[in-house]
């Protein structure tokens, strides 16, 4: 193989592997930012159904300082919350830490995802 086709084969090898790797890295870095504020609960479903009225009033408060306070399933918590990629990770006060999978975030509706006793859920909020 030609010394100068060599040459460009191996430029654009590594432009695209780091194209790549930049985009990875990019792909989520606004979920950190998005998620900061006051949601409100608009849809629980699980196993695939809505199941919303079983649940009744649910919110989440996200600060810019990485502690929330939320109200769900008739408990009040407050903890520390930290987004790593598509993950939310929380821990509350004197509790084990657990982390959801954010399935969808823009400026005013949040989807997450999770996973209680094997039984797959999803949270609909949007923002306060």
């Amino acid at each position: 193989m030609n010394h100068s086709i060599m040459h460009i084969w191996i430029r654009f090898g590594c432009t695209l592997v780091f194209s790549l790797a930049f985009m990875a890295g990019c792909t989520y870095s606004h979920y950190d930012e998005y998620i900061v504020g006051k949601w409100k609960g608009v849809k629980w479903e699980s196993e695939g159904k809505d199941r919303s009225s079983q649940i009744g009033d649910y919110w989440f408060d996200f600060r810019d300082d990485n502690t929330y306070a939320s109200f769900f399933g008739g408990v009040d918590e407050q903890g520390k919350y930290y987004v790593e990629g598509n993950r939310l990770y929380t821990k509350a006060d004197g509790e084990n830490e657990i982390v959801v999978e954010i399935r969808s975030l823009t400026q005013d509706t949040l989807r997450i995802g999770m996973n209680r006793g094997g039984v797959p859920e999803t949270l609909v909020l949007a923002r306060e």
